[in-house]
């Protein structure tokens, strides 16, 4: 469906989209939504084109100010037209490189989900159903499998793509990726001091779009938030239980919560004593922290600790959250092009730069030879 990108045999991939299972469904689609974005990360840039181009996207002349990749903002992704992560000119939209990511997972989510309804329409003919009956064992080996899958996986909090597949396994590796803003909360309730109102309002909703699904959620909080000698099983159960199921839309209006842009996240009223919410290179958010304190303390040297104090001293929190990013990932040459504009766009950024080193050192590393 996308040229360039899956080189394996489609057929068997394609009888489990027909199928008419709901649950069967949303696992095939997420699973190959998943798999094209890792694949998009290690694509060069004239395959990534060519994929872009076969889901009906527009490669224009490079405009001053404006990126090459269009298409009418009709078909842009919600989540980037919210965020303004697009760029609208006459009713195009002008998608950012570093956005083609989700650009290409939300076209090829869509055109997937209606190659499936097709197929299950076409499997109600007689004429198809007598087709298939040769490969009929082999459908239903992979029916059953994908059954035993779906069974296994839990809900998930949220699906598009940000979501990284945070869980409780993988969260303190993952969270070397985590932007500042959120590093920050997740380390100071690590110390014992539990988030405040408007901490919790901001880091909620971003480990949700990460991934982290509601019962691994409940158990994360609890862990957390009882470091404070003050929070316990009753207070927890009592005060946050609530809250943490209303953010994922269990309970309330059922929409769940949306993570906070940094644009929002900087316009946070200044944080108080015991508060670490907002942005750490906003000038006034600092807090009770010292920034170069606070740098070294995440583990970087003292070299780029004087740039990113100096760029945030200097200009925009946005400078300064790029050149923690350059700093933290220097095998990425300049890293990002251009702001983030919301701590999950970091944390997506962050996990693709850092699944190309892996796979630049497997390349690198001599093979094995047999003796």
């Amino acid at each position: 469906m996308v040229s360039g990108l899956r080189r394996a045999p489609l057929q068997g991939r394609q009888s489990l989209g027909t199928s008419t299972a709901d649950g069967l469904r949303e696992w095939f689609v997420s699973r190959e939504v998943v798999l094209l974005q890792l694949r998009w990360a290690t694509l060069p840039q004239v395959e990534r084109d060519r994929a872009l181009a076969s889901l009906g996207v527009t490669l224009g002349e490079d405009l001053p100010g404006l990126p090459k990749c269009q298409l009418p903002f009709t078909q842009v992704p919600p989540q980037l037209l919210a965020e303004r992560r697009v760029v609208l000119k006459r009713g195009v939209a002008h998608v950012p490189a570093h956005e083609t990511c989700a650009l290409a997972s939300y076209l090829f989510d869509r055109s997937l989900r209606d190659s499936m309804q097709k197929g299950a329409f076409m499997m109600q003919s007689e004429q198809h159903r007598l087709q298939l009956e040769s490969v009929r064992p082999l459908l239903d080996r992979l029916g059953r499998h994908a059954d035993a899958c779906v069974s296994r996986r839990p809900a998930r909090a949220a699906t598009g793509p940000d979501d990284v597949g945070l869980s409780l396994t993988n969260f303190n590796q993952m969270l070397r990726s985590f932007p500042p803003c959120m590093l920050h909360m997740v380390l100071h309730q690590r110390g014992g001091q539990r988030l405040k109102f408007q901490g919790l309002l901001q880091l909620r909703p971003f480990l949700r779009r990460a991934g982290l699904d509601l019962p691994s959620a409940l158990r994360w909080w609890e862990m957390e938030l009882r470091r404070d000698m003050h929070v316990t099983k009753e207070v927890f159960e009592k005060d946050h239980r609530y809250q943490i199921e209303h953010a994922y839309g269990a309970c309330g209006h059922g929409g769940g919560a949306h993570p906070f842009g940094c644009a929002r996240i900087q316009g946070f009223p200044a944080p108080r004593a015991g508060q670490v919410h907002g942005c750490p290179f906003q000038r006034g958010h600092e807090g009770q922290y010292d920034l170069a304190a606070l740098l070294g303390h995440w583990g970087l040297e003292p070299q780029g600790v004087d740039v990113v104090v100096r760029a945030a001293r200097d200009g925009p929190p946005s400078r300064a959250c790029a050149e923690f990013f350059r700093a933290t990932h220097p095998w990425t040459g300049w890293g990002q092009h251009g702001p983030v504009g919301h701590p999950n766009t970091y944390l997506r950024r962050s996990m693709a730069a850092l699944a190309t080193r892996c796979e630049r050192a497997a390349f690198a590393a001599p093979a094995a030879v047999a003796p």
